[in-house]
């Protein structure tokens, strides 16, 4: 099981990797958030907002394209659970080398008074953006559509007053809040909680939508006609 979700992780990169100018935009996104901010105390929660902004965009990418080679896949007997396992190995991997970079880059920033909270903020940004590209990609079909609606989501996360309830029910709201314990202000514990309670409902919306929506395969194998009729198209004559 392991080697098949390895291919198709494999799959979806070549799939990503075509995206080259997108992938490059998405890589510096979080960067221009971060150096908006003129390095002040929300630098860090411009940063891993960027992050979840990014990856959410990414994550929708690579399930925009596997809906085009899944039905491929099926008919080598790759199982639904198998496509979406290698789709969420592709999106995390890739989203922590960028994240790694980004904290390299950032960590000794003046503002950054502990290093290990910035970390979990990347990490909750990671996981609530991957499992929120998933669930929108599984769920809407059309990518300018589904953008869109990535778009209004984080935008809300933007603007929204974060000691509302309605912030806690939005994807990133613990990477939030944790960028600001890193930056010396902010409350980190409830926030962990929600994020992670709402990541396994966005993951569990992808992996119904993707197992209902999860192409048969197609039963190749030719019929053959039995007794003395004649085949179609032609006609008995006596």
């Amino acid at each position: 099981m392991l080697r098949r979700v390895a291919a198709v992780a494999r799959s979806q990169a070549r799939e990503l990797s075509r995206r080259r100018l997108a992938l490059a935009m998405l890589i510096l996104l979080p960067l221009v958030f971060y150096w908006t901010t003129g390095s002040d105390d929300y630098a860090p929660v411009f940063a891993s907002v960027g992050i979840g902004w990014a990856f959410s965009v990414a994550t929708l990418f690579l399930t925009q394209g596997m809906h085009q080679v899944s039905p491929r896949l099926s008919l080598l007997n790759f199982r639904s659970g198998e496509i979406l396992a290698g789709r969420v190995l592709c999106a995390l991997t890739f989203g922590a080398l960028v994240a790694a970079g980004l904290w390299l880059y950032i960590r000794r920033d003046p503002v950054i008074v502990n290093e290990t909270e910035l970390v979990w903020a990347f990490a909750f940004a990671l996981l609530g953006s991957v499992t929120l590209g998933l669930a929108v990609g599984a769920l809407v079909r059309r990518e300018m559509e589904a953008m869109l609606l990535l778009v209004g989501i984080i935008g809300i996360q933007f603007v929204v007053d974060p000691g509302t309830t309605f912030a806690k029910v939005l994807p990133l709201y613990a990477a939030e809040r944790q960028a600001a314990v890193a930056a010396g202000w902010g409350w980190p514990l409830q926030s962990l909680r929600w994020t992670a309670a709402v990541s396994a409902v966005l993951f569990t919306v992808a992996v119904i939508a993707s197992t209902v929506r999860a192409p048969r395969p197609v039963n190749r194998t030719p019929s053959t006609s039995t007794g003395t009729g004649s085949a179609p198209g032609t006609s008995n004559t006596t």
